[in-house]
């Protein structure tokens, strides 16, 4: 699959766009797939510089057929610039990927350097928590649910106790936002013991056995709704006009 997804990215370059960085984004990149996932690749990418020289709106993403195996996505420079600037946590989760396929030029490496000054903790907790919420309303209100849809509660949920806590960008790796003074002993090695049985399960199967952990997520989304967070962040919008010219 890693042949593949670079024969793609070639694909895209053979045109004469440049593809400045490629990576995981899904379960694989926040370290809970399943044995059948498929692998969520996005990438950001700029046009020839005379394209952009232009009084008319273009298409500012590239879509690709999804199969089996493989969902393969990108935005332009543009679009993932004002994006970053505004706080999509997409963004900011796809420039930390621990998986990287593909990067040229320093692109993601330059932006990470101003990512926490642009980063709004108040806004970043809004976009979690209203991912968990959805997730619980649609899939978690009963004893029995897809064990696929509770690690998406449960993620961004930890996500919004993260940034709580450190007023930091969070960790993309899901493993990695599990730290005993935040969560506690007994529910941290329960969710330890859910993802190693993750890699055994199918992105369908349900379970009751985690009704625990369900009954966590709940009580966290009523918690962190009752916090208020600051308001911070940069909008330099100079910067961002740089970055995007430096990198056409």
């Amino acid at each position: 699959m890693l042949e593949r997804i670079k024969e793609e990215i070639y694909k895209i370059e053979s045109t004469g766009i440049k593809v400045l960085y490629a990576c995981e984004s899904g379960s694989r990149a926040w370290g809970f797939e399943s044995k059948d996932s498929d692998f969520d690749v996005r990438f950001i990418y700029a046009l020839p510089r005379e394209k952009y020289l232009t009084v008319y709106d273009f298409k500012d993403t590239m879509d690709f057929p999804i199969d089996d195996l493989l969902d393969l996505n990108g935005w332009d420079i543009k679009k993932a610039l004002r994006l970053f600037s505004g706080n999509n946590m997409s963004v900011y989760e796809w420039l930390n990927s621990p998986i990287v396929y593909h990067e040229r030029d320093g692109f993601a490496e330059e932006i990470r350097k101003v990512q926490q000054d642009f980063f709004n903790p108040s806004r970043a907790i809004g976009h979690y928590l209203g991912t968990a919420k959805s997730t619980w309303n649609k899939h978690l209100t009963q004893s029995t649910f897809n064990i696929k849809k509770l690690f998406y509660a449960l993620r961004p949920i930890m996500a919004c106790r993260w940034i709580i806590e450190y007023k930091t960008v969070p960790p993309v790796c899901f493993q990695d936002m599990l730290i005993e003074p935040l969560i506690g002993k007994e529910v941290s090695g329960r969710i330890d013991q859910l993802i190693d049985e993750k890699k055994f399960l199918t992105e369908k199967d349900s379970s009751s056995s985690y009704n625990d952990l369900r009954k966590f997520v709940d009580a966290q989304m009523d918690e962190v709704s009752q916090m208020d967070v600051e308001r911070s962040g940069c909008n330099d919008k100079e910067l961002i006009d740089e970055l995007f010219r430096k990198f056409i």
